[in-house]
């Protein structure tokens, strides 16, 4: 994922960030397909490590303008990711340990030539310190996080017509604070989170002849996120605890046959189906207070729950035809229907390719798609509150499409190992959604779909160049993307377009790899990324807020006092200025690592050494608007004050080193 953001016209969401947006979309509009399987999250550790463990990956292949019909359910881009299939040959295994997470990986031959076998598993360490010493030191409180991925699989090859695999992941963060409200009275406080991916897949790959081969898929998938938080406490009088549990997910059972066809040598035919039911849990909430005391019972609950089911059907045809050296066209069409409690939605998404390879010259590549997306992700940044919420379409709200152009040159410098492509796209989208503005998930009735802008629209245009080095001691690639990206709703920034809040103008990424010795490979990455447009205000005004205070309830004061009233402010934006109209400090990092490989009898050894954000760059995470008091020329208190904005970072440099043994 860290890769990919370097390459052009794909940027991180934020600083540490595995999601992604590519060519002016959403994070959600991403479909990241690990063995023929939907991840929804991708991100551990707030994002800091993503949710593929390398030791089980195999190849990973991007799509983010020509996406061949097979494909779908997506606007932006589609990530194809295969995990290893399993040695049948030989056994081998690998173990690393590292600073951030360890991770073992096993292999081998369960019947040589025939069955194999392949498990990964990878765990964050830091909380089997972090537990016991905040218990020791903070008072008995216990603070905790985790995360950890399993991959597995099983490959079966009973003949040379015929081959089986058994797939499996799961990987989840949790979190877990537990402390005591007051050391004199029974009181305890527990809040624990858990999120993250559950796959199975069963595959089938069958030779019907040299022409025909077939690959047919029956999967599993959920995505679930749950945080739940409870309270008690008791003293002489009675006790009183508070219990509450949110719950979001999406969950997946689907078929799909994929076809190909080789009826002439010039023409390769490719066609198929997709059959998924989902469930939707876009927003359960349960909350209860039951209250004892010595003179009455009473008790507090509300229930708040959201599911719905939907039903998403799509069949494709694609076809691959060389008339001539050095034209190939790639046509291919795509129906999909989606069908909710409300509602059957039908989409039709051709898409074209022309490629022209002009030998010891250049080649050219044009291409348009319409791309149509039932799924959208609602992310609510509150402190507590999960950041994804996926939600399906309905009635009220369509589907989210999209028509992408997008035309490149390409040139090859065989002799000299380098690669030089630029590429120039423009995309529309329709039918997009944001929420309202001030909506609080905890604080409204509303369901879901009342609680958002609807109809929005999309331009994102931009030119991407990318030079790359392959051969010789120094390898990587420079890229550039010069792009704009807007956002438009009817009741929003008085239904005028406004960029989008992760538009960048500029996008520059440097990478490179240099073999000091054939142990030694030291690695550097410089980025570069335009502020995130964002909205501030620029008038406040202070109203007073009464509150009494009395020997139970004190703000600010020590208990034992007379109650009398107390005065504070709240301070209430009153105006902003256009929907993100104000730009933050732009992104710029460089990380290095250095990489040193031994190799033994029947092993190797690999130590690396790494150090993120080299020169301690103070990036923005996000920016916040409070008051500075004024002071005269002595320094001295004036009693008046002036708005200010603070900026929030997150990391600062960060060494890290891993040793790893291969066997």
């Amino acid at each position: 994922m860290k890769s990919l953001q370097l390459m052009p016209g794909i940027k991180p969401m934020g600083e540490g960030q595995s999601s992604f947006m590519v060519r002016g979309g959403s994070p959600d509009q991403n479909l990241i397909i690990l063995d023929n399987v939907p991840i929804y999250y991708i991100n551990h550790l707030g994002g800091f490590v993503s949710v593929f463990n390398t030791d089980a990956l195999k190849n990973v292949k991007m799509y983010k303008g020509a996406f061949p019909a097979q494909y779908g359910g997506r606007l932006s881009s589609i990530t194809v990711i295969t995990t290893k299939d399993g040695n049948m040959n030989e056994k081998h295994s690998s173990l690393t340990l590292g600073l951030v997470s360890s991770k073992l990986m096993l292999e081998g031959p369960l019947k040589k030539d025939t069955l194999s076998y392949f498990i990964s598993g990878r765990r964050f360490m830091y909380d089997l310190l972090t537990r016991p010493i905040t218990y020791l030191t903070n008072d008995k409180e216990q603070m905790g996080y985790t995360f950890y991925d399993l991959n597995a699989k099983l490959n079966y090859k009973p003949d040379n017509k015929n081959r089986f695999y058994w797939s499996f992941y799961s990987g989840h963060d949790k979190m877990l604070t537990k402390r005591k409200i007051n050391k004199d009275e029974k009181s305890l406080m527990k809040n624990k989170g858990r999120w993250g991916n559950l796959t199975s897949a069963f595959r089938w790959n069958h030779l019907y002849g040299k022409n025909l081969f077939s690959n047919m898929s029956l999967y599993y998938m959920q995505y679930t996120y749950n945080s739940n938080f409870k309270y008690a406490y008791q003293d002489d009088e009675g006790k009183m605890q508070a219990n509450s549990d949110f719950e979001s997910g999406i969950s997946d059972i689907a078929l799909k046959t994929d076809f190909e066809y080789y009826p002439v040598t010039n023409l390769n035919l490719t066609f198929g189906t997709r059959h998924i039911s989902h469930t939707y849990t876009p927003n359960n909430y349960n909350y209860s207070q039951p209250v004892h005391d010595l003179e009455q019972n009473s008790s507090v609950s509300f229930n708040h729950s959201q599911k719905s089911n939907a039903f998403e059907n799509a069949v494709y045809l694609e076809a691959d035809y060389s008339p001539f050296n050095p034209i190939t066209f790639n046509l291919g069409y795509r129906m999909g229907t989606f069908t909710t409690e409300e509602k059957t939605y039908i989409s039709h998404e051709p898409r074209v390719i022309l490629n022209t390879n002009i030998p010891d010259l250049l080649s050219v590549k044009a291409s348009y798609a319409e791309m149509s997306q039932y799924v959208h992700l609602l992310s609510y940044f509150s402190s507590g509150i999960p950041a994804d919420l996926w939600m399906p379409s309905t009635e009220s709200v369509p589907p989210q499409n999209s028509q992408i152009y997008s035309v490149g040159l390409y040139k090859d410098f065989i002799g000299h190992g380098l690669e030089f492509s630029v590429e120039g796209y423009y995309k529309e989208m329709n039918h997009l959604i944001d929420y309202k503005p001030g909506y609080n998930i905890f604080n409204s009735d509303e369901t879901w779909t009342e609680s958002i802008e609807k109809g929005g629209e999309g331009i994102s245009k931009g030119v991407e160049f990318l030079l790359k080095r392959k051969t010789g001691r120094l390898t990587g690639w420079v890229s550039y993307t010069l792009s704009r990206t807007t956002r438009q709703f009817d009741n929003l920034n008085n239904g005028k377009p406004y960029p989008y809040m992760y538009d960048a103008t500029h996008d520059i990424s440097i990478v490179g790899n240099y073999k000091l010795k054939k142990q030694l490979t030291i690695s550097a990455t410089w980025s570069y990324l335009t502020g995130r447009a964002i909205t501030l205000p620029n008038e406040y005004y202070d109203t007073p807020a009464i509150r009494m205070q009395n020997e139970e309830y004190t703000f600010g004061m020590n208990r034992n006092q007379d109650a009398f009233p107390a005065v504070n402010y709240n301070r209430i934006a009153s105006s902003y200025e256009e929907k993100n109209a104000v730009r933050m400090n732009p992104y710029h990092q460089l990380d290095i690592s250095l990489t040193y490989r031994t190799h033994k009898k029947n092993s190797d050894r690999v130590l690396n050494l790494g150090v993120y954000n080299l020169y301690n760059r103070q990036n923005a995470v996000y920016y916040y608007t409070g008051s500075k008091e004024e002071v005269d020329e002595m320094g001295n208190p004036t009693g008046a004050s002036e708005g200010t904005v603070y900026q929030i970072s997150m990391f600062p440099i960060i060494p890290s080193i891993s040793y790893s043994w291969i066997w």
